[in-house]
């Protein structure tokens, strides 16, 4: 009885499997029940900060659109508040999952410094845009001397803001804008040459 022959060995590793498969299935169900309801919870906060990311730029915009004098500055608040709640959306949705967020949260706060360090000129050109938003050194539509840059200025952005002249446009990152001399020239007034 010592020598089996490989027919028997697999038949009895196949009962064995067998008699095994109605508990695994029964496994499989109780976890697809207890994880499916926290995914399904998890998408349903993701499509719910979703919205609210888009009702919050919009309604951001559309105040931006009755203060032509701020549209930039409201422009700029419309992304930065969609961005977090987006961002803010995707780690509740991770911690309904079960996913310890803390360290996560840890993470990024030590990937932002990195990322700040690295991207310095970036950053300076991001809050010298910011600055400019919000204290209106000039407006869209002033004609200004940058430097040795002049001409019409025709938008603002975070990194950079465009000047018009011929028909040219020039773009001056904003660092350069905070650390240099502005010539605003009255309006109506054409710049002497």
């Amino acid at each position: 009885m010592a020598d089996q022959s490989p027919l028997t060995t697999e038949m009895g590793e196949v009962t064995k499997i067998a008699h095994e498969l109605p508990s695994f299935a029964q496994r499989v169900d109780a976890l697809a029940i207890t994880y499916g309801s926290h995914l399904l919870g998890a998408i349903l906060i993701l499509i719910g900060f979703w919205i609210s990311a888009r009702v919050a730029g919009h309604v951001l915009m559309r105040v931006g659109t009755k203060d032509a004098v701020r549209y930039d500055l409201y422009r700029v608040l419309s992304q930065a508040a969609s961005i977090t709640l987006i961002l803010f959306g995707a780690l509740t949705a991770l911690g309904t999952i079960g996913i310890d967020i803390t360290a996560l949260v840890a993470g990024l706060g030590l990937s932002g410094l990195a990322l700040g360090l690295a991207l310095k000129d970036t950053v300076s050109n991001f809050v010298s845009g910011v600055m400019l938003i919000t204290f209106r050194p000039f407006v869209r539509g002033d004609h200004v001397a940058i430097g040795d840059v002049e001409g019409t200025v025709i938008k603002f952005d975070l990194r950079h803001t465009t000047i018009e002249r011929d028909g040219s446009h020039y773009l001056i990152p904003n660092q350069n804008i905070l650390a240099t001399t502005i010539r605003i020239f009255p309006v109506g007034a054409p710049p002497a040459d």
